[in-house]
């Protein structure tokens, strides 16, 4: 039920995080190829989750040191920083 908005937020992504290697599987069995992904920046979590991309022939950009969602969290923030909202 959720490849429609999957679809829809993907032109807007630069990145697109994955916490699991589960999760590339079932991202690209909702978006029915893994070409929707092509072209986006890919963050894993961690060696498993970057394996999963590759099988699909998905570059990864970047994996997290520590394999946890904060180690993701906290790469992803060192390589492109954290936009402030407006107050």
């Amino acid at each position: 039920g959720a490849a429609p908005a999957l679809k829809a937020a993907l032109p807007a992504a630069g990145w697109v995080a994955f916490a699991s290697a589960s999760a590339v599987r079932h991202t690209v069995a909702a978006l029915g190829a893994a070409d929707l992904l092509r072209g986006k920046r890919l963050a894993a979590v961690g060696a498993a989750t970057a394996g999963a991309l590759a099988e699909h022939e998905l570059p990864v950009d970047l994996v997290a040191d520590e394999a946890t969602g904060g180690g993701l969290a906290e790469a992803l923030l060192a390589r492109v920083g954290c936009a402030a909202r407006p107050a």
